[in-house]
């Protein structure tokens, strides 16, 4: 479902965007260099060698279902889902450098991705504070913890109508 050239936003004078990823944003985002959580969870997840390789591939996986964040213009990491639901978000420093203006635009993003995949499933390493507080604000429901490449990892959903109650 690529959507060329639409710039997601909520419209509220936000300093965060999104827009479909183009190949000189990966290039961007990659000359910059991911977080060192993001780059920790994907080497150890053991899919890709490296994390360039796990988010081009990522990229390439969401087939055209995949977005540049953009803080001021500048792209700060990307987000998509795989056509088997799994959703997936990787960021440069920037992205964590205005949380405000991320966290009002984030549920729109995840309502985009809700609108193909209903529930979505994924892992979240459970150090990765930014990650894990983020998909909390989201309304992710946890469950059970897995020890992937030495790490604790744990499952969350991302529902198009959260659940009623969430889990502590």
């Amino acid at each position: 479902m690529p959507l060329t050239g639409k710039v997601v936003t909520t419209g509220q004078r936000s300093r965060a965007t999104a827009r479909p990823t183009t190949p000189a944003d990966i290039d961007y985002i990659l000359s910059v260099g991911l977080r060192a959580a993001d780059v920790q969870e994907v080497t150890a997840s053991g899919y890709f060698p490296n994390a360039a390789v796990a988010f081009r591939g990522s990229v390439e996986l969401s087939k055209g279902f995949c977005f540049t964040v953009l803080i001021d213009g500048v792209p700060a990491g990307a987000f998509g889902a795989t056509p088997d639901a799994v959703p997936w978000l990787l960021g440069t420093e920037l992205m964590t450098s205005l949380p405000i203006h991320f966290l009002r635009e984030a549920p729109l993003w995840v309502s985009l991705l809700n609108s193909v995949y209903p529930v979505l499933t994924n892992y979240v390493h459970v150090e990765n504070t930014h990650a894990y507080r983020w998909l909390k604000r989201l309304g992710a429901t946890f469950h059970e913890d897995h020890q992937i490449g030495g790490l604790t990892f744990r499952r969350f959903e991302l529902c198009a109508i959260p659940p009623q109650s969430q889990p502590q």
